[in-house]
């Protein structure tokens, strides 16, 4: 039975890639979340409940990808726990901001603000760069580990 080489800080190869694969999660859910949000002009036809469940779908799916990379920190690199602790606390604070934009606007007599959501449509394409920018540090990060720990 084979190993996974061990990284600094006690993190595994394996451990490493579920957080990789979880970093490219969350940074497509921002993407999603950016992509649908700047959809909103065509779904303007639509009725609201449409639109805001859709934007709902789109928050919980990022604020999941957040509890499941704070699941996994314990397990990854140095390098990946400073990743995700840099990720999970802004994805958690967009997402209250969004839930209470959501209660707002399902609140009766109201309709969504669009230029709220155009703007965390932005925010959201910002998530998508930050996070995949965040990915590619722990990555190299661990790629350097490595080869520091083969140089004698």
């Amino acid at each position: 039975l084979a190993s996974s080489p061990v990284l600094p800080g006690g993190a595994d190869e394996s451990g490493d890639q579920e957080i990789a694969s979880a970093l490219a999660n969350a940074k497509n859910a921002a993407s999603a979340l950016n992509s649908d949000i700047a959809t909103l002009d065509l779904l303007a036809g639509r009725p609201q409940g449409t639109i805001l469940n859709l934007y709902q779908h789109d928050i919980a799916a990022l604020g999941a990808q957040a509890d499941k990379l704070e699941a996994l920190a314990k397990q990854g690199s140095p390098a990946q726990r400073t990743a995700i602790a840099q990720i999970v606390p802004v994805i958690r604070e967009f997402r209250a901001s969004a839930e209470a934009a959501l209660h707002a606007a399902a609140a009766p007599g109201t309709s969504p603000n669009a230029e709220y959501f155009r703007l965390n449509s932005a925010l959201a394409g910002e998530f998508a760069s930050l996070i995949s920018g965040w990915a590619d540090y722990a990555k190299t990060k661990d790629a350097l580990d490595r080869l520091s720990q083969k140089t004698p």
